[in-house]
């Protein structure tokens, strides 16, 4: 189980390099090779003064106040080497030091700023599932670990971070639209009728719709439409069949399944995970993807957990 863990580390890293990096690399190599003409240095600096900016800007202080001390290193001796450095070069580089200062301050700022709205707009999520959970004893917990599972196959698949977020968003707000499903039939412990089975399937689409005009969740309300689909076609509400569904949506299918297997309700007591892997697997090839199983199989529960828990951020992403 190590690759999955080394999975879930790698979609953590973070490269220290930037797009700016590059072009300020650019910009230095054509000042070293070309003279550094003082007549250009004024146009020059302003190239390196917006790069800064938009470095500060994205990555807070420390990164362009470090590469606007290099550089100002770089253009001093390239100066000297021309016989052209004198006392009063530092000044002309100090808007430099000043743009990374500023654009580094304004950055941080922003940065906190959008950590604290996506800490934000998780709870409400949070909140939204726990509203549905609190109608239904038998789910509570249901969406919160239902998005965990997604995330760890999604992670485990080696999906992209924001895919893992889309995810596991869907699976807390994937039962979303049964907060129109009367209770006389949401709660019903028997057996449901033609007309009860209908209102139940209406879910996805009523939970899809209102997702849908939240602009922020509209990858996540196609998730919800689509996670009853089933891989043989005769799912609901569309009868979307093979690699129709959504990669994330066929996912989905999957965590909320191994979830309900693996919870107590009042016609069945919970499986292990071992005994839910193996009756997901009698569903290979006609309820599920056999690619997204056969991953879910090389899991285990410990494994899948951790995987979840560590490939998002816990402050803006966690489930």
């Amino acid at each position: 189980m190590d690759a999955w863990k080394r999975q879930a580390a790698t979609n953590k890293t973070i490269s220290p390099f930037t797009w700016e990096d590059g072009v300020l690399l650019v910009l230095t190599l054509a000042w070293v090779i070309f003279g550094g003409r003082e007549d250009l240095f004024h146009v020059y600096t302003v190239g390196i003064m917006v790069m800064l900016l938009s470095l500060g800007l994205r990555k807070g202080m420390v990164p362009p106040l470090i590469r606007a001390a290099g550089l100002t290193g770089v253009l001093y001796f390239s100066d000297m080497s021309h016989g052209r450095a004198h006392p009063g070069f530092l000044t002309q580089v100090l808007p430099m030091m000043g743009c990374g200062f500023l654009a580094g301050i304004l950055g941080g700022r922003q940065k906190r700023a959008q950590e604290a709205l996506k800490l934000s707009f998780t709870r409400t999520l949070q909140a939204l599932a726990q509203t549905l959970e609190a109608r239904d004893p038998y789910t509570e917990g249901h969406s919160r670990r239902t998005a965990r599972y997604a995330v760890a196959i999604a992670g485990a698949l080696g999906l992209d971070r924001k895919s893992m977020e889309t995810i596991g968003q869907a699976g807390l707000l994937h039962d979303f639209g049964k907060i129109g499903t009367p209770d006389a039939v949401l709660l019903k412990n028997g057996a449901l009728t033609p007309e009860e089975e209908r209102r139940i399937q209406e879910h996805p689409v009523v939970g899809g719709r209102i997702l849908e005009g939240i602009p922020s969740l509209e990858p996540t309300s196609a998730l919800v439409h689509c996670h009853h689909e089933r891989y043989d076609g005769s799912g609901y509400p569309a009868g979307l069949a093979g690699t129709s569904i959504p990669l994330k949506a066929r996912i989905l299918t999957m965590a909320d399944t191994l979830d309900a297997l693996m919870t107590d309700r009042p016609y069945r007591k919970t499986l292990s995970w071992d005994d839910a892997i193996l009756e997901l697997e009698r569903g290979s090839g006609r309820l599920f993807d056999p690619a997204v199983l056969g991953t879910l199989r090389r899991l285990n529960l410990k494994d899948a957990e951790a995987i979840a828990i560590n490939s998002l951020d816990p402050k803006v992403g966690a489930v």
